[in-house]
């Protein structure tokens, strides 16, 4: 699952060594605000260690995506497993999906995504 949003300008996103701010949204009369769309779901892979722990549930996580539609900055907000490297799977997933960036009087903008990811066994 995938959600954006957005606050009051100038919040940072991420912490201050990132260099991105959300997006304010002015009355929906005066603008149109287009979220990102997710071109591939990349999927994350289990690592070795956690197939053996059989370690399952979700990794929430919070990223920019760019004008361009590349994710520049992403954290975990919800951690499943940092122990045996799930969390890192997550990220690096997110890190590597593609996007058609969000739009804003359609111009190209910065957009703060959260993704749900489920770690299930099968």
């Amino acid at each position: 699952m995938m959600t954006w949003k957005s606050v009051d300008f100038p919040e940072p996103v991420l912490p201050a060594t990132s260099a991105c701010w959300r997006v304010p949204l002015p009355s929906a009369r005066y603008c149109s605000f287009v979220a990102p769309v997710r071109l591939e779901a990349i999927r994350p892979q289990y690592t070795p260690e956690a197939l053996r722990q059989k370690i399952q549930g979700p990794v929430t996580i919070e990223a920019v995506v760019g004008v361009d539609g590349a994710v520049e900055d992403a954290r975990v907000t919800t951690s499943l497993d940092s122990t045996f490297g799930l969390d890192a799977q997550a990220l690096d997933a997110v890190r590597r999906t593609p996007f058609r960036p969000a739009t804003l009087n359609g111009t190209p903008v910065r957009c703060v995504v959260t993704f749900d990811l489920m770690f299930t066994l099968r």
